[in-house]
């Protein structure tokens, strides 16, 4: 039985790394994945079999994404709209809010948009961020984040905060970094 809605999101954080995705899932439901039975046919195995991920450290990175959310919790923001500010998106919402002053905005400029989630649900998985599921008017929910319990402890840290991203897409998001 899972935990609550927004662990689901925790599973993300793995989807492309080289853990089995079936370990993950399994263990969100409570239940154990028997390695044995894995047929190393999922995007994380095959990848790691053919050595098409990289580990990178993003530490720097992590804690603008802390310092964003920092400057703009009581404001309410998603994941969403927390990765746009992270890649410095000049979208209305972002420009119109003023989101482009606060530090950190345009620090993952060079991450494409899965792998710069991937660094918000990694820090949501290891508890510097966390989300509060909000209810709206019609019944919805919204998360929104919020700075976790090891947020100030994340910010005075120095070893290596990784995630692995595929090697090919890191290159070529890279090289569009560059050039641009």
């Amino acid at each position: 039985m899972p935990q609550n809605a927004s662990s689901f999101g925790n599973i993300f954080s793995f989807n492309t790394s080289n853990v089995i995705l079936n370990d993950s899932v399994s263990k969100y439901f409570g239940e154990n994945f028997d390695k044995s039975r894995c047929h190393q046919t999922c995007d994380n195995c095959m990848n790691a079999q053919q050595g098409n991920t990289l580990t990178r450290n993003v530490l720097f990175e992590a804690k603008q994404i802390v310092n964003i959310v920092k400057a703009l919790e009581a404001s309410n923001i998603t994941v969403i709209h927390g990765v746009d500010v992270f890649r410095g998106s000049k979208a209305e919402k972002i420009i119109k809010r003023g989101d482009q002053h606060v530090e950190g905005y345009g620090a993952g400029k060079q991450f494409n948009k899965n792998d710069a989630e991937r660094i918000f649900r990694k820090l949501v998985s290891t508890n510097v961020l966390k989300e509060k599921n909000v209810r709206n008017m019609v019944g919805f929910f919204s998360a929104y984040l919020r700075l976790g319990p090891e947020a100030n402890s994340f910010l005075r840290r120095n070893d290596p905060f990784e995630i692995e991203v595929n090697i090919l897409i890191y290159i070529s998001a890279k090289i569009d970094w560059l050039l641009a």
